[in-house]
């Protein structure tokens, strides 16, 4: 006597109806995580926002107890880096003591973790001994002023102009536009004002506004260089700068300035070497006489930097800094943000099309079933 019944049968997955099954599933992964790598992003903005504030918070501090003054306007003796926020102007190409801008802070911002963006790859100093350009993810207005809150005082590192050649300093000014690169925040950025508020920039394209004073700000970029050369980097794993060792080899350079060496001053404190130009009372730089062999261009350098990764030298454009920025530039970043948002798109295509194709089939599959059954 047999125990099993005709109509009943075991039915398993058809190959089809797999494929229907791994298609759904595919479109739901390429849905969800481009949302979460999103979600991620935003949140490393929004820390990166909160380690400006509290770098904010230390510059109003520090000015508070230096009559009104960041450091880039206080002299070294007193806590500052007035020295070198001045020789940054005399230095043509990279120079790589931004660092020392924020480590006048050592007693106001406690740590330097918070120095480092945390959608950088460069990692943070253990202390700010060993602090170094390597161990920052953010610029330094050079000229920003206390009484000032509209000028920039520091922000996101991925700036360039794309204009002049490698340079640790660039301006932002109405002749003067930069654009963010994709580095840290895909085309976006941070800034620091010098009344402690952070703005979110999200336009590609960072140029001065109506209110901006100084009307041209100069920041200086942390770039860093290969050890063993005197060129700029890519990534930030260099080790913090150390005056003394190419300044024993190639000698005192004319109007360069270094940090103090002397393991007895403490931070803030600086040396400045001066061969053959000085600088007048009111900090502006002032020529050497007639009888000097070597005069240094007064004029600030302006460099196109990328300060994450190696810069080929490329000479200015005769006039490019003098109108109107060309919109070709730039659009150059959001036509790549395009492109890829376009990929994503046809990718989404192609999984909504392999699922209208796998539910086809099966339906097609079960109405062959069906009349084989009738038959």
């Amino acid at each position: 006597m047999s125990l099993t019944r005709p109509g009943i049968g075991v039915r398993a997955f058809t190959l089809i109806e797999l494929l229907c099954v791994i298609g759904i599933i595919t479109l739901l992964a390429a849905l969800l995580l481009p949302t979460l790598s999103q979600g991620q992003a935003r949140a490393r903005r929004i820390a990166c926002v909160n380690h400006l504030h509290e770098a904010g918070v230390s510059f109003v501090s520090f000015a508070n107890e230096h009559n009104g003054q960041f450091p880039m306007a206080v002299p070294g003796s007193a806590g500052g880096s007035r020295e070198l926020a001045q020789g940054g102007y005399r230095l043509q190409g990279d120079f790589y003591f931004s660092f020392r801008h924020f480590q006048a802070l050592s007693n106001e911002l406690v740590t330097p973790k918070l120095l480092v963006c945390p959608a950088d790859t460069r990692l943070p100093a253990s202390n700010f001994g060993a602090l170094g350009n390597s161990n920052l993810s953010y610029f330094i207005g050079i000229n920003a002023e206390f009484a000032r809150p509209a000028s920039i005082l520091a922000g996101d590192r991925n700036l360039t102009n794309d204009y002049a050649a490698s340079g640790s300093l660039v301006r932002l000014g109405y002749n003067h536009a930069l654009r963010w690169t994709d580095e840290l925040h895909r085309f976006k950025g941070n800034l620091l004002f010098s009344d402690g508020h952070v703005e979110q920039k999200n336009n590609p394209a960072l140029l001065a506004t109506d209110g901006q004073l100084p009307v041209t700000a100069d920041l200086a970029l942390p770039t860093v260089r290969q050890p063993g050369t005197g060129g700029s980097r890519a990534g930030g794993s260099s080790a913090p700068w150390t005056p003394g060792i190419a300044a024993a080899a190639a000698g005192p350079q004319p109007g360069s300035c270094a940090p103090a060496t002397d393991a007895k001053t403490p931070i803030g404190a600086f040396s400045v070497v001066r061969l053959d130009r000085s600088i007048a009372s009111d900090g502006a730089p002032v020529m050497p006489s007639a009888g000097t062999s070597r005069q240094l261009p007064v004029t600030p350098h302006v460099g196109k930097r990328s300060t994450n990764a190696v810069a080929t030298a490329t000479p200015a454009s005769p006039g490019a800094e003098d109108g109107t920025v060309p919109q070709l530039r730039l659009s150059v970043a959001p036509a790549k943000e395009g492109l890829t948002a376009k990929r994503m798109g046809w990718f989404y295509a192609l999984l909504l099309l392999f699922a209208a194709g796998t539910i086809a089939l099966l339906k097609l599959a079960r109405d062959r079933k069906k009349r084989a059954a009738n038959r």
